[in-house]
């Protein structure tokens, strides 16, 4: 299995769903790290397919940049991708259906009363990501919810990020009323300086995250955010993949799976202008 990013609490939890599985199929799990580079990615491919492996779980670096590696590798062992895909690439993937992940997410931010969201997310490449922005852009115009482009911030999958982002919304005139952010290691680091700099996350913004990682349950606030279903997404990946180890020419499955949305401290809003709003919203 080749993830991004080993350090990343989702990719963490990923791998340790995929392992469960392919214990109980009696496979063995060879798991590596791309660095979030696509030469690793490439390096670690070649390494993969020069081995013994059977076939090979991956979780691509680039849309585009990904595709030559993957390619080469699809030629000696069968690949199924989770939670990214590539363009052009022809094989199983199985990941999150994003747009009705955000359509919950939308949905719930506009029923609280709010008018004004800012995105916070990093696309470099991830087709998840950028999947995850064009359904945050549909799903606030279809709920109401003003996102200009102004208050799209794209960076990194990383708390640095979310506190760099806090700190370009501090510096402007006015918050918008939710932050949606696309990964809750992003969203953590923004709730913290936020909150370190007098600003009360969940009464005066609504702030959400993606992924329900274990962190998220335990900050403070405690983060709503989008849970991925990551034990359907592994069983899916290992039993394509085994379907594949065992007939190279069975057709090509593309799995979307729903995730859920749930809720904490961090979009309990109470001050007296939300209330307002969503009265006059009702």
């Amino acid at each position: 299995m080749l993830v991004p990013s080993i350090s990343n609490p989702f990719f963490t939890a990923l791998v340790e769903q995929v392992e469960h599985q392919l214990a109980g199929a009696d496979l063995n799990l060879f798991l590596c790290d791309s660095q979030s580079d696509v030469d690793v990615e490439a390096r670690r491919l070649r390494s993969l397919t020069q081995g013994s492996v059977d076939g090979i779980l991956v979780s691509p670096v680039d849309e585009v940049d990904s595709k030559s590696a993957l390619a080469r590798a699809m030629e000696i062992a069968p690949v199924v991708l989770l939670d990214r895909c590539v363009a052009g690439i022809d094989t199983d993937w199985v990941g999150l259906d994003d747009t009705h992940a955000m359509t919950l997410i939308a949905e719930h931010v506009a029923g609280l009363g709010a008018r004004t969201v800012s995105f916070v997310t990093s696309i470099m490449g991830s087709s998840s990501a950028r999947d995850r922005l064009d359904s945050a852009r549909v799903a606030c115009a279809r709920f109401g919810l003003e996102l200009a482009e102004e208050l799209i911030f794209d960076g990194e999958f990383t708390l640095r990020w979310g506190v760099t982002a806090a700190d370009l919304l501090l510096r402007r005139e006015t918050l918008p009323d939710a932050i949606i952010c696309s990964d809750d290691l992003i969203a953590i680091g923004l709730v913290g300086r936020l909150t370190s700099r007098g600003v009360r996350v969940g009464t005066d913004v609504a702030v959400t995250g993606f992924d329900d990682i274990e962190y998220a349950a335990l900050n403070a606030p405690a983060l709503t955010t989008l849970r991925q279903p990551l034990s359907q997404i592994a069983a899916e990946a290992v039993r394509l993949l085994q379907e594949r180890i065992r007939a190279t020419d069975h057709p090509t499955t593309r799995f979307a799976l729903r995730g859920e949305l749930v809720l904490r401290e961090s979009t309990e809003v109470f001050s007296p202008e939300w209330r307002r709003r969503a009265q006059q919203q009702k």
